[in-house]
């Protein structure tokens, strides 16, 4: 698998100050995130429907056929590439800022039949060049994003997206959880703005993917109980349900939006038939977008256009601006 380039149409100086709170979060946190939010029947229940929804959509796209390349963006632990690589013949890359998570990514996905390229990097300046993906996903994590910065996300995912390219990113709904606000969790942020941050309107959604989408339940006001009392496949239905009926969806906590950016709804780009010989000539400098090459003594990526070397940690290419150092 692979990555690519050129210079974005939004750039940034360095992630902002709650950005580089959040890696280090997420650094401290691994098999544990895992446990934490998948261990539960529900949350089993949750991530197999996740999954599946998500497989069915790229085949709905672009038929059975293997041979696209798909880009997770914040692909934690791996568990959405390891169902993808058990079931399809597509090229996998994933991408996180952390690398405690992609550690943990690597060891889920390492023996899978289709095991996915893995790389640090920033969704705000993807390290890829135009053109470079016919599908992206990102599930449980532009929501952690201020409002602008969703736009500068949803900005690079179509620069990177090819023609009549697929995006699935899933949104947390704001309309049941401003009702758990007033009742429970006003706590939960230290600002209602921050809360609410976390739970765009329909508005700003439509702002964030343009006017033509379609939605998917994922998570709904009292899954948990029917997840419980009758299983998994009632719970499917349920999804299914509020999915359907659109006076239903305000039940909606959790759900997946599909699109295709306006700029990029034209023919459907022919599928790539072989990868690249190597993995890392496709990859770009996030800074200035030149090429990259490979520095094997000293185990770093090298870009001659803006002299910054990008290490290898074990593999996996650390392409966070933030962390390269000046090129010796």
């Amino acid at each position: 698998m692979y990555v690519l380039s050129h210079p974005p149409t939004i750039r940034t100086q360095g992630p902002s100050p709650e950005w580089t709170v959040r890696q280090a979060g997420y650094n401290k946190t691994g098999v544990s995130y895992t446990g934490g939010n998948y261990g539960s029947r529900l949350g089993q229940s949750y991530l197999r429907s996740r999954s599946a929804t998500l497989a069915h959509a790229i085949e709905g796209h672009f038929g059975e056929a293997g041979g696209r390349d798909i880009l997770e963006i914040g692909c934690g632990t791996g568990l959405t590439l390891e169902s993808l690589g058990q079931r399809s013949g597509h090229r996998l890359v994933g991408m996180d800022f952390s690398s405690t998570m992609l550690r943990e990514a690597g060891a889920r996905t390492a023996t899978s039949p289709n095991p996915a390229t893995l790389l640090l990097g920033n969704a705000i300046e993807l390290p890829f060049e135009d053109a470079s993906f016919d599908a992206i996903y990102a599930t449980r994590f532009i929501h952690q994003f201020p409002h602008v910065d969703k736009l500068r996300i949803a900005a690079e995912i179509e620069r990177v997206l090819r023609p009549g390219g697929l995006v699935a990113l899933e949104f947390y709904a704001r309309t049941i959880n401003r009702i758990r606000y007033h009742l429970d969790q006003h706590h939960k942020y230290a600002t209602r703005e921050l809360y609410f941050s976390h739970y765009p309107s329909s508005e700003e959604v439509r702002e964030i993917v343009g006017p033509d989408f379609r939605v998917r339940a994922l998570r709904y006001f009292g899954d948990r109980l029917v997840n419980r009392v009758l299983g998994y496949q009632a719970f499917s239905f349920g999804e299914a349900l509020v999915t359907r009926f659109p006076l239903a969806r305000w039940l909606m906590s959790e759900h997946w939006v599909f699109y295709t950016p306006r700029g990029k709804q034209g023919e459907l780009a022919a599928a790539r038939k072989d990868a690249p010989a190597d993995a890392l000539a496709m990859m770009r400098c996030p800074s200035c977008r030149g090429p990259l090459s490979r520095e094997a003594t000293q185990r770093i990526l090298a870009c001659g256009s803006c002299r910054r070397a990008y290490a290898l940690e074990d593999g996996v290419p650390n392409l966070l601006s933030h962390e390269a150092r000046p090129l010796a």
